[in-house]
């Protein structure tokens, strides 16, 4: 349940104006009223009497305002009061009743809050109990004291939901005012949000009642709403507060940021650093808006963040440790991370890429000439070919027409007609023909199938792979690893999956040897180790234009991302709203858009290169292999033909 709170304020903020308390009567029109405009049905009254040990005659009547309101509220609205102690701050204690719920309920102050403030000591009382447990909700404060005065005795955070209330001398209408202070102890800003005028007069038309007041802040009109209640007509803000607070001046922040391709870091000759690049554009920006100041570093481990033998690192450890406000980088939503940071509104994904050195035809040598077709399309093509061998053979043995071939001319022949070279025998029967055709044709379909797959791939290069999983890549047994202190460790740790937990598992047992201190060192051992590297999308694009790497998508690891900022930090709102719109106006797309542009690859050249070396060294390689295994072959025929024919000549000799 929403509470509104909102404060009743007569005090002089200008040196001219002075106001006084209205009759009870008015105060409750002006609560009526602001209830109704909200939409809150609950109701809480605040009855500071008891924090007054001396009479005053310049105290309100409590009782009459309260019992006024009761009286009013009490038909349509779950109302009730609460007492303020001076001991234990406001003693929640129900004293009115609501139609048919009971008075013991728990909650008492719920839905609109309303109090009087009339000295330093209910201040006092009243900033113990907001912050302690009614932070969030919605009040509605009256004052009889000097308002700027009596703020300096509250921390209203830049979060609260606080309107105060201060009517005019001859207390027909009240002005209406929000107030904040960035970090507490700071200086309050006050800041005119509306007006409430008895009767059905009009307030304000167009707008110019605000800016007659000198030396004060006004909300833009654009902010504001305005209508017509029971009892008078009243103009004030609706919607979180975090769309109109967005004035930050006088706030420094300190910003911890990793320097890459989407966050610039350029350092000044006075050693402070400036920011650019995407995200380093996105956080100028926000500071310009808002009109906070910066300062920025570096985190010493150079880390992102992960947590580690009980405590965090890098950049998440300047944020824990209060050594940083803001971390702007692109952090990824993590289990662990959430528990001690804020992340504001996501303004990416992390999306993990597998880093493998480029394949060229080179890696190549023995598959070049073989990849063309799969392993069981090679065993079918082998059988085929002894299937032909063997026709021929009994073939030109069982018909007497035909000329009679050895096993050895029958593979000659079919290896004839697989390569598309015809044969030097003339068949005479169909049957004999019809082999012959069908041996003719295999041999040409195959050799197209063959030789365009052959051509585009020394053209085209090397197939790639498209995508790959976590799982493939433990199953290939090529060491893996990715820069230390980021959140992929955490994602593998945490991980239910058995592989992902076999991976961790060997990744502890040699943590040095897998993981990497940061990117460059892990590109490194790509090209000079058999290594896989992870890392995400946004890191990699300074390295788009070495071709040397090829990075394919990790399937499974795309996660949410975005800057993050201290643990509660009254911020995530405000720099949410403007984030949005932001993201809304194209612009930081549009970033996005040209970085990508810069950080295209062109890998593939168009003028053509000579074939090297290696990419042929396979066909040199059989071509000397059969060279020498026909010599020998020829040695063995020749001592067997002079051994046949010593055999002969003696058998000739003999007889």
């Amino acid at each position: 349940m929403k509470c509104i709170f909102v404060i009743l304020i007569v005090p002089a903020i200008i040196p001219e104006a002075v106001s006084a308390w209205p009759p009870a009567d008015i105060f409750s029109k002006l609560i009526s009223d602001f209830q109704d405009f909200h939409n809150q049905n609950r109701i809480c009254l605040i009855n500071s009497a008891q924090a007054h040990r001396d009479e005053d005659a310049k105290t309100p009547d409590y009782r009459s305002w309260i019992t006024r309101t009761v009286s009013q509220l009490a038909k349509r609205s779950y109302l009730s009061v609460a007492r303020a102690g001076s001991a234990e701050g406001f003693k929640l204690t129900v004293h009115a009743r609501d139609n048919g719920t009971s008075p013991s309920i728990q909650k008492v102050c719920a839905g609109l809050v309303v109090a009087q403030l009339t000295d330093h000591n209910v201040a006092a009382e009243f900033s113990k109990i907001f912050t302690e447990s009614l932070e969030q909700d919605q009040w509605l404060l009256m004052i009889n004291q000097d308002m700027p005065e009596l703020l300096t005795s509250l921390y209203l955070p830049l979060n609260n939901k606080v309107t105060l209330a201060m009517f005019s001398e001859d207390t027909t209408s009240a002005s209406l005012w929000e107030s904040y202070q960035i970090l507490r102890g700071g200086t309050p800003k006050l800041v005119r949000v509306g007006s409430w005028n008895l009767g059905r007069q009009s307030i304000f038309e167009d707008g110019s009642g605000f800016e007659t007041i000198p030396r004060v802040n006004v909300l833009p009109m654009k902010y504001l709403s305005r209508r017509s209640m029971r009892f008078g007509q009243i103009i004030a803000p609706e919607g979180d507060v975090a769309q109109r607070r967005w004035d930050l001046t006088g706030l420094h922040l300190r910003c911890t940021v990793l320097p890459d391709t989407t966050t610039l870091v350029i350092r000044n000759r006075d050693g402070t650093l400036s920011l650019g690049g995407v995200f380093g554009n996105l956080f100028n920006l926000i500071q310009e808006i808002t009109n906070f100041t910066s300062t920025c570093h570096i985190p010493v481990d150079r880390k992102y963040g992960s947590f580690e033998n009980g405590k965090w690192t890098g950049m998440v450890a300047d944020l824990v440790q209060d050594r940083a406000d803001i971390a702007v980088a692109l952090l990824d939503v993590t289990e662990e991370r959430v528990q001690d940071i804020d992340y504001l509104v996501s303004i990416g994904f992390s999306r993990y890429m597998v880093v493998m050195k480029r394949p060229s035809f080179s890696d190549f040598q023995w598959k070049t000439y073989i990849q063309e077709f799969h392993g069981h399309v090679w065993l079918l093509l082998l059988l085929s070919i002894v299937a032909m061998i063997l026709v021929f053979y009994v073939i030109t043995a069982l018909l007497p027409i035909e000329e009679n071939i050895s096993l050895s001319e029958s593979f000659t022949l079919v290896s004839g007609c697989i390569v598309g070279q015809g044969s030097w025998l003339n068949f005479r029967t169909v049957g004999a023909r019809i082999a012959f055709l069908t041996a003719m044709i295999s041999g040409v379909l195959l050799m197209a199938h063959y030789t365009s797959y052959l051509v585009s791939a020394l053209a085209a290069g090397p197939s790639l792979p498209h995508y790959i999983t976590l799982n493939k890549v433990y199953q290939l047994g090529i060491p893996t690893g990715w820069t230390d202190g980021t959140a992929m460790s955490e994602y593998i740790r945490l991980s239910s999956d058995d592989t992902h937990r076999k991976l961790w598992k060997s990744i502890e047992q040699n943590k040095r040897r897998s993981l990497v201190k940061d990117p460059t060192e892990g590109l490194r051992r790509v090209l000079q180790e058999t290594y896989l590297f992870i890392e995400t999308e946004s890191v990699l694009l300074r390295y788009k234009h070495d071709c040397q790497y090829h990075s394919i998508p990790l399937l499974g690891f795309n996660q949410l991302s975005s800057f993050t900022v201290r643990k509660d930090s009254p911020l995530v709102p405000i720099f949410n709203k403007i984030i949005v719109d932001i993201q809304a106006s194209g612009l930081l797309s549009r970033w996005w858009k040209d970085l990508m542009t810069k950080t295209t690859p062109a890998c593939q050249s168009l003028e053509g290169s000579s074939i090297g070396l290696p990419t042929v060294f396979s066909i040199f390689a059989v071509m000397c292999i059969g060279l020498v295994l026909s010599f020998l072959i020829m040695l063995v025929e020749r001592f067997n033909n002079r051994k046949n024919n010593v055999t002969e000549t003696t058998k000739i000799a003999f007889s």
